[in-house]
């Protein structure tokens, strides 16, 4: 297995656990799923980018960050080859407007320890603080709400599912 497959395989691992752990009944266990869906866009780019470093269609790979709109960004802008001009078309249109103010999302969500003096940011993962400076559990029935946790699930679910068909039609192309 390579390294970008091994991405891909764990990346589609955490979306069936994010959505055995998304239950609508109980609001407290959002914080979880929204991590895996975090983590399964994450992986699922990562896989993609370093595919495509090894194939020499982009000048570096993935690095140990969780936030990937970096990457994003790269991936809806690249050029186009003539032996990869359909399935780098595929990954610009992926990487729309849309999916990207997504992606922005779910890396707001990457828990940080704050610097001295600031706030505590919300995040699915660490204890966070709002303007008054109370101190909320990403756990709590309201951290998250119904629409967030919609736009999460489609957009890891588009991710994972799109970019593996990318994947395996790159991993034919540039063996």
């Amino acid at each position: 297995m390579t390294l970008w497959q091994a991405w891909m395989r764990q990346a589609e691992s955490d979306f069936r656990t994010a959505e055995r752990v998304d239950n609508p009944a109980d609001r407290r266990t959002r914080c979880q799923a929204l991590s895996k869906y975090q983590q399964c866009a994450e992986k699922s780019i990562k896989g993609i980018l370093d595919k495509l470093f090894a194939a020499g269609l982009v000048a570096q790979g993935s690095d140990r960050g969780h936030r990937v709109a970096r990457y994003a960004a790269v991936l809806s802008a690249l050029p186009a080859t003539p032996g990869s001009r359909a399935l780098l078309n595929q990954l610009r249109n992926l990487f729309s407007e849309r999916v990207l103010d997504r992606i922005d999302f779910l890396d707001s969500l990457v828990p940080a320890y704050p610097a001295p003096g600031a706030l505590a940011s919300r995040n699915h993962e660490y204890p966070f603080q709002d303007a008054a400076r109370n101190w909320h559990a990403p756990s709590d029935a309201h951290a998250f709400s119904v629409g967030e946790m919609k736009r999460a699930r489609n957009c890891a679910g588009q991710l994972v599912r799109r970019l593996r068909q990318i994947l395996d039609a790159l991993d034919l192309l540039y063996p």
